[in-house]
């Protein structure tokens, strides 16, 4: 399952990229609506604060 699929079933936003690094870094660049982006923008969030919570 590739970026776009995965991001797509998680959250139901179509992302223009398979590069994580980049969703991650400008995940608004990545979508084509403000809605998508800021969905987008709460999943790199979490993921954020997952590996923070991580790394304690």
């Amino acid at each position: 399952m590739d970026v776009k699929e995965l991001i797509k079933n998680l959250i139901g936003v179509e992302v223009t990229t398979d590069n994580v690094e980049e969703v991650m870094n400008n995940p608004v660049e990545c979508t084509t609506s403000k809605e998508d982006a800021e969905k987008l923008e709460e999943l790199v969030l979490f993921l954020e604060l997952a590996k923070e919570t991580e790394e304690m």
